[in-house]
């Protein structure tokens, strides 16, 4: 059984962050997260809720190939397995 969003991962142009960041944390109010460090240079992550659902954003040319995606909480992976 689902029980919630984690994350949902956008794909925003390579050069952006100081726009994304204050469009993220100034016009929406959400707080920035450290990021692990081999990967500050191509992600920002944000605060949506206390609970930690969040949004993850990827700097790069938008392609096919694209790490755009959500990622949901589960009850556990047992129930994950019998969706």
């Amino acid at each position: 059984m689902l029980t919630g969003i984690a994350h949902v991962n956008l794909t925003v142009p390579a050069g952006t962050l100081d726009e994304a960041e204050a469009f993220y944390s100034n016009t929406l109010g959400m707080g920035r997260v450290p990021v692990p460090e081999l990967q500050r240079d191509r992600l920002a992550w944000f605060d949506i809720t206390p609970k930690g659902q969040q949004v993850h954003i990827a700097f790069g040319p938008p392609n096919e190939e694209s790490s755009r995606h959500p990622c949901f909480r589960v009850e556990s992976p047992e129930a994950l397995l019998k969706l």
